[in-house]
């Protein structure tokens, strides 16, 4: 059983050596790695890690977005919406898994982890397939910054937002009547993020799901997503900055933003204004200080939890010797589609 993870990023330099050697520390055999600026730095580090497939934005990913079957809706939209971006190049990883013989994909953001507390990803995934499933959703939960000096978030922040999803009974009760916390609850989504077996027809529905196969099963009980949605000040002005004036409806169509996710069209205003202390009073208020006086119940209850993820220093020094001996073509693994 080979599993992979598709990627597309941005502004990651303090974190995306983590965020590979995490994964394959957990099991996975591969990762597809969008990089989404064309003069990223990154690019030719991650080109030469072992078990990484780097691919650039550029005029060859462009031409590879025109055969991929979401491009019929996404393409347009591609120059302002980077969820289209992320689509398209989901699709492309699963034409490259295909070829590679990798029976999972798993597509994620670069400031999220798949984290599987209890058997191995090796485990699930075949567990998985031994059930004749081949889609699986799988709920996130949402990270809380506690202070705005953060550096790499995977292992600096540790108290996150439980997804309501997961709650039991009781938790609905005190959710519901008794803790009142701000609404929206979530800053960013709530809906997860999704896998699925990988075959010729693979393609991903939107940035959330994969199109449904035979079975479709939403994971509570199960491996999640840890979501770090701008933790640290450095990284929530980096994504507001690069963003810039996004559209108030996502692909020009659907509810307003400021319906479904207030903070994310409040952040890009405010970023906007470019006065340097009213954006760090709204990020202290907003994303650190809001939930701040309910963390000591929601801890008690369940609602909010603690989880430290582990340093993987050493791993990613030795990740960082192989890679200088290991010769890996992007031009190459992509040529089939050309």
């Amino acid at each position: 059983m080979r599993t992979a993870i598709v990627t597309t990023l941005r502004n990651a330099e303090a974190t995306l050596s983590y965020f590979v050697a995490y994964h394959m520390a957990i099991g996975f055999d591969h990762l597809f790695l969008f990089f989404d600026d064309p003069n990223d730095p990154l690019f030719e580090q991650f080109n030469h890690w072992p078990d990484v497939t780097a691919i650039q934005h550029n005029s060859l990913l462009k031409k590879l977005w025109l055969r991929t079957k979401s491009a019929t809706s996404n393409y347009a939209f591609a120059q302002r919406e980077v969820m289209a971006r992320q689509i398209m190049n989901a699709e492309i990883a699963a034409m490259l898994a295909f070829d590679m013989d990798i029976d999972w994909l798993v597509h994620i953001d670069a400031d999220e982890l798949f984290y599987c507390s209890g058997s191995s990803v090796k485990d699930h995934f075949n567990a998985l397939s031994d059930q004749n499933i081949n889609v699986v959703r799988y709920l996130n939960h949402e990270a809380i910054p506690e202070t705005p000096h953060i550096t790499n978030f995977f292992t600096e922040v540790s108290l996150f937002k439980r997804n309501r999803g997961s709650f039991d009974a009781h938790q609905k009760d005190v959710f519901r009547n008794q803790i009142k916390l701000p609404t929206p609850y979530f800053h960013f989504y709530d809906n997860g993020k999704s896998a699925a077996l990988v075959t010729r027809q693979t393609r991903p529905m939107g940035v959330h799901e994969f199109e449904p196969g035979a079975s479709v099963i939403h994971a509570i009980n199960a491996p999640c997503i840890l979501h770090f949605p701008c933790c640290g000040y450095t990284h929530f002005l980096a994504k507001y900055k690069t963003l810039g004036q996004f559209t108030n409806k996502w692909f020009d169509r659907g509810d307003d933003i400021i319906d479904i996710a207030p903070v994310h069209i409040l952040s890009r205003d405010t970023v906007s204004t470019d006065n340097d202390s009213a954006i760090r009073q709204f990020y202290d208020e907003v994303y650190i200080q809001r939930y701040a006086a309910y963390t000591a119940a929601c801890l008690a209850e369940g609602i909010f939890f603690r989880l430290r993820l582990p340093q993987l220093t050493s791993l990613i020094h030795h990740q960082l010797a192989e890679s200088h001996e290991w010769a890996g073509s992007v031009i190459n693994r992509t040529s089939t589609y050309q």
